[in-house]
C-alpha cells in the first residue's frame, strides 16, 4: 500500500488545484444551507413572549 496520495495532499500546488475544482461543488450547497438557516431562524421561529422579534436574531 503506497501513501503517495496522502503525501500529495501536503503539496500546495496540488491542494490549491483540488480546492479550486471543488469550490463550486461546496459553495452552492453551502449558500443554500445558509439561506435555509436564515429563513428558519428569522421567519419560521416564533417570537419570544418577553423579547419579541429580537429573540429571533439569536438563531
Amino acid at each position: 500500500m503506497t501513501w503517495t496520495w496522502f503525501h500529495r495532499l501536503a503539496s500546495p500546488p496540488y491542494i490549491y488545484t483540488l480546492a479550486a475544482r471543488l469550490t463550486p461543488w461546496f459553495a452552492w450547497p453551502a449558500g443554500l444551507l445558509i439561506v435555509a438557516g436564515l429563513w428558519g431562524g428569522l421567519v419560521l421561529a416564533p417570537p419570544d413572549y418577553q423579547q419579541g422579534d429580537g429573540f429571533r436574531i439569536i438563531y
